[in-house]
């Protein structure tokens, strides 16, 4: 049975993430199942003797399912569920100190997920390539969907937009001509996290020209306040500008996406998959550590640390090309570029002076 006491602390902490870390609601749900494994966990042991209870969480991961599927949790799964309670006893250390004293920092850090046999194979990359791209934009448009869908992955690819930021953009949100995007909540897009950026897109003429092709369509037939990806008529002719929003429009495209995919002869991936491959494509670019915080900083991400640990992951085939070039005084390509100057580091060297000076007074 479930301890209340417990369960109390998890609803505390779930209101904590809502109101000082912001996070949104789809994000809270996913916690909330990585804490219901955390709660059914310690049953009804206090939390404050986490450390102490068997087996670990980690250890009774390995046999946690409820949802019936009768197959053991993903490591990514649990992985996620680990890294959910490290922060939730990193919290719960610091509001209940004068009972927890036995959560130490050290205790918290042994929360990884246990490796099976075959955890270990890596995955594949999976993302969109700019090779991708240009094979999908190539493609004859007839239709004005098949218009629509070839801008749409153009755009997306330029800009690096999250697919929920992408289908609420107003006409009036595109500046092709300075290659800006605004992401502003307050012009009705949808941000993660509702965070205020106008970011810049990606300088490739051949799929700029897609874009500002079904751009400059959409201004001579809608109004600016319209979506840049709209509803159309039912007979396919024409923007419905009847539709002041557009209903699951995520679900639309990703059908457009798959029926591209397959036309091109491509694989399917996620909306999701072109926003990797612009950070890939575009951190293979960089060729100093500012080029690298100005993508992150256009991802609107809210550290390097996020950029780095999930888009800068090399593939295989690089690090092959790296390795083997090694010793022989040049590396590959767009890999060769030095990722930083002394500038940088002389920039970042004096802003951790300042941060330690100020936590010292």
């Amino acid at each position: 049975m479930i301890s209340r006491e417990n369960y109390r602390l998890t609803q505390r902490y779930l209101a904590y993430l809502a109101e000082v870390e912001q996070l949104q609601a789809k994000t809270l749900t996913n916690k909330r199942v990585h804490l219901r494994h955390l709660l059914e966990w310690a049953d009804e042991r206090s939390f404050a003797q986490a450390p102490s209870i068997r087996p670990t969480l980690p250890r009774y991961l390995l046999t946690a399912r409820d949802d019936g599927a009768g197959k053991p949790l993903s490591h990514e799964h649990m992985a996620k569920v680990c890294g959910t309670t490290r922060h939730f006893f990193t919290w719960l250390s610091r509001e209940e100190s004068g009972r927890c004293r036995a959560i130490t920092p050290g205790w918290i850090a042994t929360l990884e997920p246990v490796r099976r046999p075959g955890d270990d194979v890596p995955p594949e990359r999976s993302i969109y390539s700019l090779e991708d791209m240009r094979a999908m934009v190539a493609l004859p448009a007839e239709k004005l969907t098949e218009r629509r869908v070839r801008a749409a992955v153009a755009m997306l690819f330029l800009s690096g937009m999250r697919i929920g930021a992408f289908v609420t953009i107003r006409i009036d949100c595109v500046d092709l001509a300075h290659r800006t995007i605004k992401q502003w909540p307050s012009m009705g897009v949808h941000t993660k996290g509702s965070k205020t950026a106008t970011t810049h897109l990606l300088d490739i003429p051949d799929l700029l020209e897609v874009a500002q092709g079904w751009d400059s369509y959409l201004r001579s037939v809608s109004p600016l306040s319209a979506l840049w990806y709209p509803a159309l008529l039912r007979d396919g002719t024409g923007v419905d500008l009847a539709a002041t929003s557009h209903p699951n429009r995520r679900a639309q495209f990703d059908v457009e996406l798959r029926a591209l995919c397959e036309r091109a002869g491509l694989p399917y991936r996620s909306a999701h998959k072109i926003r990797h491959g612009h950070a890939v494509y575009a951190l293979k670019q960089a060729q100093t550590l500012a080029d690298y915080k100005a993508i992150s900083q256009n991802m609107m991400h809210a550290s390097l640390q996020t950029t780095d640990t999930v888009y800068a992951v090399l593939t295989p085939d690089d690090v092959g090309a790296r390795i083997g070039n090694l010793g022989k005084g040049q590396a590959p390509d767009e890999l060769a570029r030095p990722l930083v100057d002394d500038a940088v580091l002389d920039l970042l060297a004096t802003k951790l002076s300042e941060k330690l000076k100020g936590r010292l007074t």
